[in-house]
């Protein structure tokens, strides 16, 4: 009598809205929803990377459970792609160079202040996932030569310096993505970490340029999200 067919074996993913990095074998995780990072004990921590070279299926692996039970994984679909760190590159090069700050002239001071206190506001309410909601929903934009694009930060630099706001990564980063998405544009949010000791910093890059942070700031960084 022919053996019975093997059902199909379950696979995990992350929870939704929770993302990590992987930092020479430690993981990093990014809560969106409780506006947290956080790292995982030993044997979840292994469990963890065992799961992702096992392309989310979970025979044998030892401290699987404990991933279950602190939410961090669930049952995905087949179709959905296997669970694993974020894979995100950061370009060797930064705008930086080629948008300083204007010697004289106050940019769009008036459309720039506004962007600035209204990053503020959405921080201090401490709703990231809010935050998060609203920048993943702004759609891709046609690519734009990087000497437009310099054009653009540098106004945005020249007239940041005169807001009496203290310049914060996240802070100046959600501002710039929303004076670029004014006039057109699309940048990716980047948030990165780094350990010994812990750290979190992020910035804007597109695909071939880190647009407010040196590159080599930047690369020192492990991403853990991009909006």
């Amino acid at each position: 009598m022919a053996a019975p067919p093997r059902s199909p074996m379950t696979r995990f993913r992350l929870r939704p809205r929770l993302s990590f990095c992987s930092i020479e074998g430690r993981a990093v995780l990014l809560d969106i929803d409780r506006n947290r990072y956080f790292g995982l004990a030993e044997p979840a921590n292994r469990a963890l990377h065992e799961l992702w070279q096992a392309g989310g299926e979970h025979p044998g692996i030892v401290g699987f459970e404990s991933l279950l039970r602190l939410g961090i994984i669930e049952p995905a679909d087949a179709s959905e792609a296997p669970l694993g760190p974020v894979q995100i590159a950061v370009p060797p090069h930064s705008l930086l160079e080629q948008a300083p700050v204007t010697a004289s002239g106050i940019g769009p001071l008036l459309p720039v202040w506004r962007h600035v206190v209204r990053a503020r506001r959405e921080i201090a309410r401490g709703r990231f996932s809010q935050l998060h909601a609203r920048m993943t929903a702004v759609p891709p934009h046609a690519a734009m030569p990087a000497k437009k694009m310099a054009e653009y930060l540098s106004a945005f630099r020249t007239a940041r310096r005169l807001v009496p706001i203290e310049p914060n990564c996240l802070l100046d980063s959600v501002a710039l993505f929303d004076h670029l998405v004014r006039h057109g544009l699309r940048a990716d949010l980047v948030l990165g970490v780094r350990l010994d000791p812990f750290s979190a910093h992020c910035w804007l890059q597109t695909q071939d340029w880190v647009l407010n942070d040196p590159a080599e700031h930047a690369m020192t960084m492990t991403p853990i999200l991009a909006l």
